[in-house]
Protein backbone atom coordinates (compact mmCIF):
# COMPACT_ATOMS: atom_id res chain seq x y z
CA UNK A 1 0.00 0.00 0.00
CA UNK A 2 1.02 3.38 -0.44
CA UNK A 3 0.01 6.68 1.15
CA UNK A 4 -0.77 9.13 -1.64
CA UNK A 5 -0.50 12.14 0.07
CA UNK A 6 1.45 13.85 3.39
CA UNK A 7 -0.32 16.65 5.74
CA UNK A 8 -4.09 17.02 6.92
CA UNK A 9 -6.97 14.91 5.15
CA UNK A 10 -8.81 17.06 3.17
CA UNK A 11 -12.39 17.56 2.52
CA UNK A 12 -13.90 18.61 -0.76
CA UNK A 13 -15.86 22.05 0.08
CA UNK A 14 -19.29 21.01 -1.00
CA UNK A 15 -19.17 18.02 1.56
CA UNK A 16 -22.34 18.05 3.66
CA UNK A 17 -22.20 14.16 4.57
CA UNK A 18 -22.64 11.49 5.64
CA UNK A 19 -22.38 9.84 2.58
CA UNK A 20 -25.27 6.94 1.33
CA UNK A 21 -22.31 4.25 0.97
CA UNK A 22 -19.20 3.69 3.13
CA UNK A 23 -16.12 2.44 1.34
CA UNK A 24 -12.20 1.89 2.06
CA UNK A 25 -9.65 2.69 -0.68
CA UNK A 26 -5.98 1.68 -1.07
CA UNK A 27 -3.54 2.86 -3.39
CA UNK A 28 -1.07 -0.03 -4.85
CA UNK A 29 2.07 0.51 -6.73
CA UNK A 30 3.45 -2.48 -8.38
CA UNK A 31 6.96 -3.06 -9.48
CA UNK A 32 9.16 0.04 -9.60
CA UNK A 33 6.88 2.43 -11.10
CA UNK A 34 7.91 6.91 -11.86
CA UNK A 35 5.23 7.94 -9.31
CA UNK A 36 5.22 11.39 -8.24
CA UNK A 37 2.37 11.88 -5.42
CA UNK A 38 -0.69 13.93 -5.87
CA UNK A 39 -0.06 17.53 -4.30
CA UNK A 40 -3.69 18.11 -4.39
CA UNK A 41 -5.31 14.57 -3.84
CA UNK A 42 -9.19 14.34 -4.93
CA UNK A 43 -11.24 11.33 -5.65
CA UNK A 44 -14.66 11.01 -8.00
CA UNK A 45 -16.60 8.64 -9.25
CA UNK A 46 -17.41 8.77 -13.36
CA UNK A 47 -20.75 7.80 -13.92
CA UNK A 48 -21.91 5.73 -17.13
CA UNK A 49 -24.52 7.82 -19.04
CA UNK A 50 -25.58 5.55 -21.41
CA UNK A 51 -24.64 2.15 -22.40
CA UNK A 52 -22.71 0.89 -26.47
CA UNK A 53 -25.81 0.72 -27.45
CA UNK A 54 -27.39 3.75 -26.97
CA UNK A 55 -24.55 5.97 -27.72
CA UNK A 56 -20.80 5.46 -27.52
CA UNK A 57 -19.56 8.89 -27.46
CA UNK A 58 -22.05 10.07 -24.38
CA UNK A 59 -19.38 11.87 -22.26
CA UNK A 60 -19.12 10.56 -18.67
CA UNK A 61 -21.36 12.30 -15.18
CA UNK A 62 -18.83 13.25 -12.62
CA UNK A 63 -19.14 13.10 -9.43
CA UNK A 64 -17.74 14.10 -5.84
CA UNK A 65 -16.56 11.52 -3.80
CA UNK A 66 -15.94 12.52 -0.08
CA UNK A 67 -12.70 11.36 1.32
CA UNK A 68 -10.45 11.28 4.67
CA UNK A 69 -6.74 9.74 5.84
CA UNK A 70 -8.31 6.27 7.01
CA UNK A 71 -7.40 5.65 10.48
CA UNK A 72 -6.40 1.97 9.75
CA UNK A 73 -3.22 0.37 8.62
CA UNK A 74 -4.73 -1.90 5.83
CA UNK A 75 -6.01 0.82 3.98
CA UNK A 76 -5.11 4.58 2.74
CA UNK A 77 -8.72 6.79 2.19
CA UNK A 78 -11.99 6.20 4.02
CA UNK A 79 -13.89 6.99 1.01
CA UNK A 80 -18.18 8.20 1.02
CA UNK A 81 -19.93 8.20 -2.26
CA UNK A 82 -23.80 10.02 -2.31
CA UNK A 83 -26.52 8.56 -3.83
CA UNK A 84 -26.07 8.72 -8.10
CA UNK A 85 -27.44 11.82 -9.82
CA UNK A 86 -30.84 11.06 -11.97
CA UNK A 87 -28.78 11.03 -15.43
CA UNK A 88 -26.61 8.30 -13.72
CA UNK A 89 -29.23 6.03 -13.84
CA UNK A 90 -29.71 4.06 -17.00
CA UNK A 91 -33.00 1.71 -17.43
CA UNK A 92 -31.90 -1.81 -18.09
CA UNK A 93 -33.85 -4.70 -18.52
CA UNK A 94 -32.90 -8.26 -16.97
CA UNK A 95 -35.19 -11.12 -17.98
CA UNK A 96 -38.66 -9.98 -16.02
CA UNK A 97 -36.94 -7.17 -14.29
CA UNK A 98 -36.58 -3.81 -14.96
CA UNK A 99 -34.30 -1.25 -13.13
CA UNK A 100 -32.72 1.99 -12.90
CA UNK A 101 -28.80 1.12 -12.55
CA UNK A 102 -25.98 3.63 -12.07
CA UNK A 103 -22.58 1.98 -13.14
CA UNK A 104 -19.56 3.70 -12.60
CA UNK A 105 -15.62 3.88 -11.50
CA UNK A 106 -13.75 5.43 -9.10
CA UNK A 107 -11.42 7.94 -9.96
CA UNK A 108 -8.06 9.09 -7.81
CA UNK A 109 -6.49 12.26 -9.15
CA UNK A 110 -4.37 15.70 -8.35
CA UNK A 111 -6.61 18.44 -8.92
CA UNK A 112 -4.37 20.48 -10.14
CA UNK A 113 -6.58 23.46 -11.21
CA UNK A 114 -8.48 23.87 -7.89
CA UNK A 115 -11.74 23.53 -9.05
CA UNK A 116 -12.42 20.00 -7.31
CA UNK A 117 -13.73 18.40 -10.52
CA UNK A 118 -11.85 16.34 -12.84
CA UNK A 119 -12.05 17.39 -16.54
CA UNK A 120 -11.01 14.60 -19.02
CA UNK A 121 -11.21 17.19 -21.87
CA UNK A 122 -8.64 19.96 -20.45
CA UNK A 123 -5.87 21.23 -23.05
CA UNK A 124 -5.03 24.33 -20.31
CA UNK A 125 -1.21 24.16 -19.00
CA UNK A 126 -2.44 23.54 -15.37
CA UNK A 127 -4.41 20.05 -16.42
CA UNK A 128 -5.79 17.46 -13.30
CA UNK A 129 -3.76 14.59 -13.65
CA UNK A 130 -5.45 10.83 -13.34
CA UNK A 131 -2.95 9.02 -10.71
CA UNK A 132 -4.91 5.53 -11.00
CA UNK A 133 -8.64 4.46 -11.31
CA UNK A 134 -10.11 1.60 -9.25
CA UNK A 135 -10.20 -2.04 -10.76
CA UNK A 136 -13.74 -1.97 -9.18
CA UNK A 137 -16.78 -1.16 -11.07
CA UNK A 138 -19.31 0.71 -8.51
CA UNK A 139 -22.92 -0.46 -9.28
CA UNK A 140 -26.19 1.13 -7.45
CA UNK A 141 -29.80 -0.23 -8.04
CA UNK A 142 -32.54 1.97 -7.08
CA UNK A 143 -34.82 -1.49 -6.11
CA UNK A 144 -33.82 -4.81 -5.76
CA UNK A 145 -33.71 -7.50 -8.25
CA UNK A 146 -35.55 -10.65 -7.45
CA UNK A 147 -36.84 -13.63 -9.02
CA UNK A 148 -39.59 -15.93 -8.75
CA UNK A 149 -39.83 -18.97 -6.32
CA UNK A 150 -39.69 -22.37 -7.38
CA UNK A 151 -42.81 -23.50 -6.58
CA UNK A 152 -46.28 -21.72 -7.34
CA UNK A 153 -47.59 -18.78 -5.52
CA UNK A 154 -44.23 -18.37 -3.65
CA UNK A 155 -42.73 -15.03 -2.36
CA UNK A 156 -40.35 -13.42 -4.88
CA UNK A 157 -36.59 -13.66 -3.75
CA UNK A 158 -34.37 -10.93 -3.61
CA UNK A 159 -31.38 -11.80 -5.97
CA UNK A 160 -29.73 -8.41 -5.70
CA UNK A 161 -30.58 -5.66 -2.74
CA UNK A 162 -31.00 -2.17 -4.03
CA UNK A 163 -28.12 0.31 -3.07
CA UNK A 164 -24.68 0.07 -4.18
CA UNK A 165 -22.82 -3.30 -5.06
CA UNK A 166 -18.96 -3.53 -6.24
CA UNK A 167 -17.68 -5.61 -8.75
CA UNK A 168 -14.62 -6.77 -10.35
CA UNK A 169 -14.41 -8.03 -13.96
CA UNK A 170 -11.77 -11.09 -14.60
CA UNK A 171 -11.53 -11.19 -18.75
CA UNK A 172 -15.57 -11.90 -19.64
CA UNK A 173 -16.47 -12.79 -15.74
CA UNK A 174 -18.40 -10.64 -13.46
CA UNK A 175 -18.05 -10.93 -9.47
CA UNK A 176 -19.28 -9.24 -6.93
CA UNK A 177 -17.01 -8.34 -3.86
CA UNK A 178 -17.79 -7.70 -0.44
CA UNK A 179 -18.09 -3.62 0.41
CA UNK A 180 -15.94 -4.44 3.55
CA UNK A 181 -13.40 -5.08 1.49
CA UNK A 182 -11.23 -1.85 -0.09
CA UNK A 183 -11.02 -0.84 -3.52
CA UNK A 184 -8.02 -0.91 -5.09
CA UNK A 185 -6.28 1.88 -7.17
CA UNK A 186 -3.33 0.71 -8.71
CA UNK A 187 -0.67 2.99 -10.00
CA UNK A 188 0.61 2.12 -13.68
CA UNK A 189 3.16 4.03 -15.86
CA UNK A 190 0.88 3.45 -18.87
CA UNK A 191 -1.12 6.40 -19.86
CA UNK A 192 -3.89 3.93 -21.22
CA UNK A 193 -4.75 2.62 -17.41
CA UNK A 194 -5.61 6.78 -16.90
CA UNK A 195 -7.38 6.90 -19.89
CA UNK A 196 -11.44 7.91 -19.64
CA UNK A 197 -12.71 4.80 -18.79
CA UNK A 198 -16.16 5.30 -20.71
CA UNK A 199 -15.18 1.74 -22.97
CA UNK A 200 -14.37 -0.07 -19.98
CA UNK A 201 -17.67 1.37 -18.12
CA UNK A 202 -20.03 0.29 -21.37
CA UNK A 203 -18.45 -2.94 -21.28
CA UNK A 204 -18.72 -3.65 -17.97
CA UNK A 205 -22.38 -3.11 -18.49
CA UNK A 206 -23.27 -5.62 -21.45
CA UNK A 207 -20.98 -8.10 -19.25
CA UNK A 208 -23.35 -7.44 -16.31
CA UNK A 209 -26.29 -7.42 -18.13
CA UNK A 210 -25.18 -11.09 -20.09
CA UNK A 211 -24.38 -12.40 -16.69
CA UNK A 212 -27.45 -11.70 -15.19
CA UNK A 213 -29.59 -13.44 -17.72
CA UNK A 214 -27.56 -16.22 -17.38
CA UNK A 215 -27.93 -16.32 -13.96
CA UNK A 216 -24.32 -16.55 -13.48
CA UNK A 217 -24.48 -13.85 -10.52
CA UNK A 218 -25.28 -14.24 -6.74
CA UNK A 219 -28.71 -15.03 -5.70
CA UNK A 220 -32.01 -17.30 -7.25
CA UNK A 221 -30.75 -20.69 -9.06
Amino acid sequence: MLCAACGDALLPADYQGPPAAEVGGSVVRQGNISYTEAGTPRFSVEWLNATEAESSGTPLLSQTVSFTRSQHLQKDWDLGIDLPKGAAQIRINFGTNSAKVAIGKLVYFDDKDGDRQLDWNCTRPQCDQVKALSAEFVVFLDQPLTCAGKTPGANKKTRFAGGFHYFRLEGTSVQEISADLDLQFELSDTPAAWANPTAQLQRFALQFQRAYSLGELSGCS
